[in-house]
């Protein structure tokens, strides 16, 4: 019965000892699955921004405090691509939809003048490599618009890479010129003053020589 005994407590014990050995190995083998499947990704990136004409700044976007677009100004959009993945990007479709009130100066690709977007392609992108894009223009037609008031404008960029893709959206503020209100005001009342002097002269002028 001894035997028997010690038998049974070294078959608890060669149990309890294989349990605690697979626990131990589970986490193991969970973690080599997780990391498996997480091993390979494909990820690509774009992010757009807008240039100030003043000081080289560089924005996600434009705020109305920050500046106000007017007609004739430069304004320039920076768009970078990237591949944020471990694997190879290939046959890369990148397009930039323009809001209106401009006129391309500068741009990569094709203009498709229809619905106002360039387009543009990109053969390969390894991991962890960036390329960088600048789309130029002017503000154009601004004065012509009817409405008074200031206006919000977003600049859409999209990247597709077969079954991955992202966008991102950069916005900004267009305004008609306004007249500064420092001394132009008085302007119209200047003009007819002057012309209001120079009839005066010319009635004088003409009663003192009689014709």
């Amino acid at each position: 019965m001894q035997v028997e005994h010690r038998n049974i407590k070294t078959s608890f014990a060669l149990i309890a000892a294989s349990i605690f050995a697979l626990s131990l190995l589970n986490p193991i083998v969970a973690g080599a699955q997780y990391y498996s499947q997480n091993d390979q990704k494909r990820v690509i990136t774009i992010d757009k921004k807008i240039r100030l004409p003043k000081d080289n700044v560089i924005l996600d976007n434009v705020s109305d405090t920050n500046y106000v677009f007017v007609e004739g100004d430069t304004i320039e959009f920076e768009i970078v691509v990237t591949n944020t993945g471990n694997e190879d990007l290939t046959d890369i479709k990148l397009s930039d939809v323009m809001p209106q009130y401009l006129s391309i100066v500068f741009n990569p690709g094709s203009l498709d003048k229809n619905s106002n977007t360039v387009n543009w392609n990109l053969d390969k992108l390894s991991p962890g490599e960036s390329r960088t894009y600048v789309i130029r223009a002017k503000i154009s037609g601004v004065e012509s618009a009817n409405w008074i008031q200031t206006m919000k404008l977003t600049n859409k960029a999209y990247a597709v890479a077969g079954d991955v893709n992202d966008k991102d959206f950069a916005t900004y503020f267009v305004a008609k010129k306004i007249v500064p209100t420092t001394g132009d005001e008085s302007l119209p009342a200047k003009t007819f003053a002057l012309v209001s002097v120079g009839v005066s002269a010319w009635y004088v002028r003409k009663l003192a020589r009689g014709y």
